[in-house]
């Protein structure tokens, strides 16, 4: 049996993501390495966590260090596949030590206007040409924009598939909650869009004064709170079955107009029957969501429309189980098995 080396340039664990609300990349990124791991496959997580001993042992995962790895200072069988968590840049870094088949999983947005932050052209010229490399997207969509982000450097040959993000439906409480139809929340990062969020509740608290803005923090954001009388600060949610609550109870979850590669929240609350209001601006969370649930969040009237329609009878949604761990942990082993 070959062993899954997950790559991130990141100081976490399995564990503690669990703790704390770090953010949904990192929380897919280890959880799924644990989910590997229970499927008895040898799984090792490269990061920046064990600097010392350059090895550390938690449950059934073994830790060892970014640098050792990325430095060729650690012995692997050629058969080992690795993943590497959205850093395009590592792949020329070890392939100077490795040749082992790659995957590089990303969740990132970008294009020659909003450039990556981990790959540039000649990144994406050497990986094109690196047979034992793919690139896994997290949804259908994505896989377009990546695919026409190297077309745009005349490449056409290189692997890519997309698997996507899985709902860890274990880790949550999916119960009947009883609804406060006055809550309404955002949960993404605060830089993708709140303050055009913030502008259509102006205009609605002035005629539904009842409505209330619950505002999470992400453990990374570290703006001052928006001054407004409607808004109800969470800060950050730290774990899974807290977050249930929260959107469970709640009348339904905003998004904005930013572009969701997937959508990691959106999906969690429909495996909460929570409804989502999103942008019809097409993106990743469209492949989730009901797609009736959309409006032109440029349109004030549309938006109280879907709101008061929530209100007077707030839909049940959920989430199709092909996102479920199991189906998407099957995808990703039939992945490993192909390479």
């Amino acid at each position: 049996m070959y062993s899954i080396y997950f790559i991130y340039n990141k100081c976490l664990n399995h564990n503690l993501i669990l703790e704390k609300g770090y953010g949904n990349s990192e929380f897919k990124f280890y959880r799924l390495a644990k989910e590997i791991a229970d499927k008895n496959y040898n799984t090792i997580i490269c990061n920046t966590s064990v600097i010392k001993n350059d090895t550390e042992y938690i449950d059934n995962i073994t830790y060892k260090s970014y640098k050792s790895l990325i430095n060729g200072l650690i012995k692997v069988d050629n058969h080992d596949i690795f993943i590497i968590m959205r850093d395009f840049r590592n792949v020329q870094l070890l392939r100077k030590y490795y040749n082992n088949k790659f995957i590089v999983w990303t969740g990132d947005y970008f294009t020659h206007k909003q450039p990556c932050h981990f790959m540039n052209k000649d990144d994406a010229l050497y990986i094109s040409n690196d047979i034992n490399t793919t690139i896994v997207a997290v949804s259908k969509i994505h896989k377009k924009i990546i695919e026409d982000y190297f077309k745009s450097y005349n490449i056409n040959k290189f692997n890519i598939t997309y698997i996507y993000n899985c709902v860890f439906t274990k880790h949550f409480i999916n119960k009947k909650y009883e609804i406060n139809k006055n809550d309404i929340i955002f949960g993404s990062s605060w830089s993708k869009g709140l303050n055009k969020i913030i502008k259509l509740f102006d205009k609605l608290i002035k005629k539904h004064p009842n409505f209330k803005l619950l505002l999470m923090r992400p453990n990374y954001n570290l703006s001052v709170v928006p001054d407004r009388d409607y808004i109800k600060l969470l800060n950050t949610v730290d774990t899974k079955p807290e977050l249930s609550k929260i959107i469970g109870s709640s009348l339904c979850v905003l998004t904005s107009e930013f572009f969701e590669t997937f959508g990691n929240l959106f999906a969690e609350s429909y495996y909460l029957n929570t409804p989502v209001i999103a942008t019809h601006k097409k993106n990743g969370l469209h492949e989730i969501i009901d797609n009736s649930h959309i409006c032109n969040l440029n349109n004030y009237d549309e938006f109280e429309k879907l709101i008061l329609s929530f209100y007077n009878n707030r839909p049940f949604v959920e989430l199709n189980s092909q996102f479920y761990e199991e189906n998407i942990i099957n995808e990703w082993i039939n992945l490993f098995n192909k390479l």
